[in-house]
């Protein structure tokens, strides 16, 4: 009788334990496992950036938030930097994006087959615009072609659209674990 209450009051024990790696054991929880699809892991952007419209003339915006100085003539407009990481992100750099001055930036981004959409999405309730460098970190991509649509979308300071998003431009990469590469927007 006692072996009998000692087996059932540790049963339930004994279940949980069990219960328990059963669950540690599934691979759906594995952070080591590839996603099935490229996902965004990280958004940042560089503050509102100075700008000039002459090499003479410099406008100082870094009282916004950044103390960076760019000339006109070195602001490649509608650039995109795609570098692949050695953990097998990639990283993607918007460089120069013009917002409104201390503008709530925020990114939307989706997989439809082997398109992957940006949607840059600001507010536009300053009197003054001025530069910023979107940098996004995705994970998951496989060694293939991908096509790149970027949107553009109004939101308010809630961060809830007030317009619809529209398609800015495209552009199209090959996706490798030694990617490093440059290229335009195409406008649409």
């Amino acid at each position: 009788m006692k072996t009998r209450f000692l087996f059932l009051s540790r049963f339930p024990v004994l279940l949980l334990g069990i219960l328990m790696m059963i669950a540690c054991s599934s691979n759906s929880d594995n952070p080591m496992e590839k996603p099935e699809h490229p996902v965004l892991l990280n958004f940042t952007h560089s503050g509102c950036k100075v700008v000039s419209t002459t090499k003479s003339n410099l406008v100082d915006h870094s009282n916004y938030l950044s103390n960076s100085v760019l000339q006109t003539d070195d602001i490649d407009k509608d650039a995109i930097s795609l570098k692949a990481m050695p953990d097998g992100k990639l990283r993607i750099e918007h460089g120069n994006v013009t917002l409104s001055c201390e503008a709530l930036i925020q990114i939307d981004f989706r997989v439809e087959g082997k398109t992957l959409i940006l949607t840059e999405k600001s507010t536009d309730d300053t009197n003054c615009t001025c530069d910023y460098d979107l940098v996004l970190t995705l994970e998951g991509l496989d060694e293939t072609a991908y096509h790149v649509i970027v949107q553009r979308q109004t939101i308010d300071r809630k961060g809830a659209a007030t317009q619809k998003a529209v398609t800015y431009g495209d552009f199209n990469f090959t996706y490798s674990k030694d990617l490093s590469l440059t290229t335009k927007i195409n406008r649409l």
